[in-house]
């Protein structure tokens, strides 16, 4: 039984998404898999965004530990 309630709770953390995605604006996907945090993506997008960010959508598999962060640069 706890091994059911644990495959449950991996499945439901498996894949976050918050989409609020704007159209007309290019928006790039960057990736921070591994051991490294979403900081990592974060500071992906502030080298590329020197006016700053808004973040469109980011999922995160804790199995394969990949994370994947989609954002548009302000204007």
């Amino acid at each position: 039984m706890k091994k059911l309630v644990l495959i449950a709770l991996l499945a439901s953390l498996a894949a976050c998404s918050t989409p609020n995605a704007k159209p007309n604006r290019e928006w790039i996907s960057v990736s921070c898999n591994g051991f490294a945090s979403w900081d990592k993506c974060n500071e992906k997008a502030k080298s590329a965004c020197p006016n700053g960010f808004d973040i469109g959508s980011k999922e995160e598999s804790l199995i394969e530990q990949k994370r994947v962060m989609e954002f548009a640069c302000k204007p």
